[in-house]
């Protein structure tokens, strides 16, 4: 996870939760309503395998042909578009204007379709237009740009649509969003209200997915790092732990999410004046990506460097 605008020690990144790409569902796929429908297809895949690059080119090719057959207004063209967006807030903060100016865009259709349902042909498949999770990638966006305005204001639509949503409230839509919330307010120093969010998070995915659902770990990473930033170092500590103990009871002791949580309670004992079990903590920390073999990767190596650099600042105390 990645760090709080006070707490920069801490391996907890301000990341947010928004739906990733809106491909074919099962009703979708069988009817085909979507044009271009292979060329969609094909992006899932390159986007799963992080391969960004020929994600977007499939989809650039698809929204051509989806013009070219439907016009400017038309709920094909809204999800490519929203699909693309989702794309450029992989391919990092260089590409946050291209994600804002085509999520905008994609939101602009939806907009129109849900306000005038009858003047244009809907699918039949396509029961309910809903805005969320557009709104949800563009304060995402927002937020790698830096305006933490627009991205709050994004993202608090994007909770009153899911919240007054009568057919069909998704829970982990809501604890997503407020995750969000959260976040911006974190990133602004608004720790009070950053932890009000996280908590309701936290508490929605709890009592629907269970006390040890890993969802839940992550966010209490981010709940510690909070307490981090207003110097509660016991409540931030209890955090970490139970962050922890989730992740490798979901995952397992070696899995590379139990990082950033180690990571994060060494410097909590490194405030407590406890070097050694700080010491202690980044060693495993740093041994469990070396089992995992992420030493040679770009990120892995900086997160590696991090660690040692720390561990090297204590042995010295």
């Amino acid at each position: 996870m990645s760090s709080s605008p006070s707490t920069r020690s801490l391996l907890s990144p301000n990341k947010n939760r928004s739906p990733s790409m809106r491909l074919l569902n099962e009703d979708e796929d069988k009817t085909s309503f979507y044009i271009g429908s292979g060329l969609v297809v094909n992006a899932l895949q390159s986007y799963s395998e992080g391969d960004y690059d020929a994600a977007l080119k499939s989809l650039v090719t698809a929204l051509k042909t989806q013009r070219l057959t439907l016009g400017d207004i038309d709920i094909c063209i809204s999800h490519t578009l929203g699909n693309i967006g989702a794309v450029y807030l992989k391919m990092g903060s260089e590409w946050s204007a291209d994600a804002i100016e085509v999520l905008e865009e994609a939101l602009n259709i939806k907009m129109i379709l849900k306000s005038e349902p009858n003047k244009f042909n809907l699918p039949k498949e396509c029961k309910n237009i809903v805005l969320y999770d557009t709104l949800n990638n563009l304060g995402s966006a927002y937020v790698i740009a830096g305006d933490y305005i627009q991205a709050m204001a994004c993202f608090q639509d994007a909770l009153k649509e899911i919240t007054n949503e009568t057919d069909s409230v998704n829970s982990e839509d809501i604890a997503n969003t407020l995750y969000n919330i959260g976040n911006v307010h974190c990133l602004v120093g608004e720790y009070d209200d950053a932890l009000f969010a996280h908590m309701e998070s936290l508490e929605i995915i709890q009592s629907n997915f269970g006390e040890a659902d890993v969802q839940a770990a992550e966010i209490l990473d981010k709940i510690g790092a909070i307490h981090m930033a207003k110097r509660d170092v016991d409540q931030a500590m209890a955090a970490f732990i139970e962050a922890l103990s989730i992740t490798k009871a979901a995952l397992g002791p070696d899995y590379i999410d139990c990082v950033p949580s180690l990571y994060n309670l060494a410097c909590v004992h490194e405030l407590k004046g406890e070097n050694e079990q700080a010491i202690e903590a980044l060693g495993t920390a740093l041994d469990i990506y070396q089992k995992n073999l992420l030493k040679n990767r770009p990120v892995a190596e900086g997160i590696t460097e991090k660690i040692q650099l720390k561990m090297l600042h204590l042995q010295a105390c």
